[in-house]
């Protein structure tokens, strides 16, 4: 599990990166109002990223604890696995909604685009690193 809390340690800073390049470009072209949209729109894509990473963390140590357990007790850790995934759907999907709800409410078109592209910032920075991975790893293999 260390490798995929690196994982998310080194996206979450991209994602910071790209915050602060885009927070400073917008207020240089005079655009101050979106920078707050903008950061809550990344703050939502954070949370979601990191429930679902402490989510799939959590039912990896429960695979491994079902290692040498009877049938039993691995069919009834399978349906608490199961429980907790729909409890984490159940939990997750209403809020979300709500939050969007009340913000579509809230804000104007041109704060709700920047919270769009906010919430885009995370998935920019997941395919960032994926590119720039896949680009070292090819400068190596040509070099052999």
């Amino acid at each position: 599990m260390d490798e995929t809390r690196e994982y998310v340690q080194k996206t979450l800073r991209a994602a910071g990166i790209l915050a602060t390049c885009a927070s400073l470009c917008l207020a240089n072209f005079g655009l101050p109002w979106a920078i707050v949209p903008l950061l809550a729109g990344l703050a939502l894509a954070v949370v979601l990223l990191l429930g679902w990473w402490g989510f799939i963390q959590a039912l990896v140590q429960a695979a491994k604890k079902t290692v040498g357990v009877s049938a039993g007790e691995k069919s009834r850790r399978k349906t608490r696995t199961v429980a907790l995934f729909l409890l984490f759907a159940l939990v997750k999907y209403p809020l979300v909604g709500a939050l969007i709800w009340w913000l579509t409410r809230l804000w104007a078109t041109r704060e709700l685009a920047a919270f769009v592209i906010g919430f885009l910032l995370l998935h920019a920075a997941i395919a960032l690193r994926a590119v720039g991975k896949i680009l070292t790893e090819q400068g190596t293999t040509d070099k052999k």
